[in-house]
């Protein structure tokens, strides 16, 4: 009898989707606390200068869930078929987490640039954020949608990465890699500020509609080519 369906046992999507949400919010606690410290002590010495530290965060946060996800895939997908389950539960398990972990993130980032800001008031200090939608960082929805649609476009771009490394030879993989991180590269430079003017040279930035179509182009996009390509990945040591 398949496992599944017996009364009481998780389907093994869910399984799937709570191992990878535990381990990442170890992971992602040791990153936050030690991303705290390093805000709390540049915001002690530089805060005067007024602009949000936690702001210019977008880019680590980013790179962090894209390298997380990677490993996924290099290290739980032969765990996952040994087991007896098949990659289609594992497709559906991993982007539920990853869907999840990408908007937490992006939830924590958002409380934390909100707390900083208070912070900047209750000193007397000035507040801009450089790098998203809303400098003013007042603007709970456009900075969820922008910081924390940013973060899940991470999260699937890292799994897309990690399945295609999976299904073909090293050098295939990073040949590959324009188009399997590109669309994460557009998101990130879409928002405008600093950030966007280095990645894009401000073409098409800073427009909350502009920005909102290609995160959810560029996560709809991910998610298909990683089911895809995840349904006929070969059982083997990832391709180096």
């Amino acid at each position: 009898m398949n496992a599944s369906r017996l009364p009481g046992v998780p389907s093994p999507a869910l399984l799937t989707m709570r191992t990878e949400l535990r381990r990442a919010a170890v992971y992602s606690a040791w990153f936050w606390v030690m991303a705290t410290a390093v805000v709390a002590v540049a915001t002690a010495q530089y805060a005067p200068l007024g602009f949000s530290f936690i702001g210019y965060g977008r880019q680590a946060v980013a790179w962090f869930l894209f390298s997380q996800a990677i490993t996924l895939v290099a290290g739980s997908l032969r765990i996952h078929v040994a087991a007896g389950m098949t990659r289609r539960s594992f497709v559906r398990g991993s982007l539920g987490a990853h869907l999840v972990i990408g908007f937490a993130h992006g939830v924590v980032f958002v409380a934390l640039l909100q707390l900083e800001r208070l912070v900047h008031q209750a000193a007397g200090w000035s507040f801009e954020v450089h790098d998203g939608l809303d400098p003013t960082g007042t603007r709970i929805g456009v900075l969820l949608m922008d910081f924390g649609g940013s973060f899940v476009v991470a999260s699937l771009s890292g799994l897309l990465v990690g399945i295609v490394y999976q299904r073909v030879s090293g050098w295939w993989g990073t040949l590959a890699l324009p188009l399997t991180v590109g669309p994460l590269l557009v998101v990130l430079g879409s928002s405008g500020g600093d950030v966007g003017q280095i990645l894009l040279g401000g073409v098409a930035t800073g427009q909350i509609g502009v920005v909102a179509a290609l995160v959810t182009g560029a996560a709809l996009a991910s998610a298909a080519a990683f089911a895809l390509l995840s349904i006929r990945a070969p059982i083997r040591l990832p391709a180096v």
